[in-house]
């Protein structure tokens, strides 16, 4: 004998349930790096993903999309995921503004950024005038000349 059904349950979007088609028999959990849409009444009726610079952890952020935070040297430069990556030592984020990439921008030769300085400073010029010089990009640190070695400056190569 089948079953006979008196009435239609919700699915929840509060909850991060939804339903996509017509005559489901039960609810679906909104997946990691989507984000529930609903019907303007609470009503699960599908998911969307994440756009790059974005995630969305199942149950963690209310089951939407969270922007990464760039203060703290967190991004993401692909949509539909559940975590945000972190800024390596040697690499900055551009200012936050949606013209500029969500992506780590390596450290120029004779720059560096170590883990302490702030991820939208952008990269330090190693002193010259005190012996410190870097020649390869993405470094976090810069390297001090050797003992009966000098720095050749260039005054064009200066960061602003």
């Amino acid at each position: 004998s089948v079953p006979s059904a008196t009435q239609c349950e919700v699915c929840p979007a509060s909850e991060g349930k939804f339903s996509e088609l017509e005559g489901s028999a039960e609810c679906q959990l909104t997946d990691k790096g989507y984000q529930i849409v609903d019907d303007g009444e609470g009503n699960g009726i599908g998911q969307q993903p994440c756009e790059p610079g974005f995630y969305a952890d199942q149950g963690v952020t209310e089951w939407q999309c969270q922007e990464c935070d760039h203060t703290q040297g967190k991004y993401q430069p692909l949509g539909a995921q559940s975590l945000c990556q972190i800024v390596d030592k040697g690499y900055f984020l551009q200012a936050p503004d949606p013209s500029s990439p969500k992506s780590p921008v390596s450290c120029p030769e004779g720059t560096f950024r170590g883990p302490e300085a702030r991820v939208f400073m952008g990269c330090l010029n190693c002193d010259a005038e005190r012996g410190w010089y870097q020649d390869e990009e993405g470094q976090f640190q810069c390297k001090s000349v050797q003992l009966g070695k000098y720095i050749v400056v260039d005054p064009a190569s200066s960061l602003p």
